[in-house]
């Protein structure tokens, strides 16, 4: 099941992310990513998540990047504990017929931005999907709708987006060690994911400037 909008699209603006401080600038005005603004809205202990998980994920994104950029060199030079993670990401790619069309990609809302892990065809179907390799949680497909209402919203990497009709697919990929795989299309459905991610990204933001405005004042 996918969904479908018609973006309103008038001008492209410049937008910028800075790898090593993970911020995102939009006209050059700093914008909160969407990882950001679920970690507002619902209170997430980012703390609990130790170390070595967060390491392994970075590791493991970094190594489907470079399979799926053809980038060869650093491909040999995969980390031994990504072997298992990598092999169900080859594994879902092949079984579900999945064509990469982009990675690491710069999406934006006028006041929000992420990156999409990767952005391509699903048993034909055009996909934005986000890799996980820890346990499922209900936020992630409050995460995915943030990403996927930049995705129709604006652009991809400054490229302007017409979307008038038609539909994509999102998808949250678990990867796992021993080369399985697990694939959730929806989780409460996801016309209640893009109503409550409507909600809560903008609770959080006009907070934000209100707060903004009075200090300054």
């Amino acid at each position: 099941m996918g969904i479908q909008h018609t973006p309103y699209v008038d001008r492209i603006p410049t937008v910028s992310f800075m790898p090593a401080t993970h911020l995102y600038f939009v006209d050059g005005v700093r914008v909160p990513s969407v990882t950001q603004i679920i970690s507002r809205a619902l209170a997430l202990q980012h703390s609990r998540y130790s170390p070595s998980a967060s390491a392994r994920g970075t590791e493991v994104h970094e190594a489907i990047r470079c399979i799926e950029s053809n980038d060869r060199a650093a491909t040999r030079m995969i980390n031994t504990t990504s072997v298992g993670f990598v092999a169900a990401w080859m594994r879902f790619r092949q079984e579900q017929r999945w064509q990469t069309l982009g990675c690491e990609e710069v999406v934006y809302h006028p006041r929000y931005a992420g990156r999409l892990d990767l952005r391509g065809l699903l048993d034909g179907v055009e996909a934005i999907a986000d890799l996980k390799t820890g346990h499922p949680a209900e936020w992630h497909g409050l995460q995915l709708a943030g990403y996927a209402n930049a995705f129709w919203r604006q652009t991809v990497d400054g490229r302007c987006v017409s979307y008038h009709g038609k539909t994509f697919k999102r998808i949250n990929l678990y990867l796992h060690c021993n080369g399985s795989y697990r694939v959730v299309r929806e989780w409460r459905g996801l016309s209640y994911d893009d109503r409550v991610w409507d909600e809560r990204w903008e609770r959080i933001l006009n907070r934000q400037h209100a707060s903004s405005r009075s200090v300054e004042s």
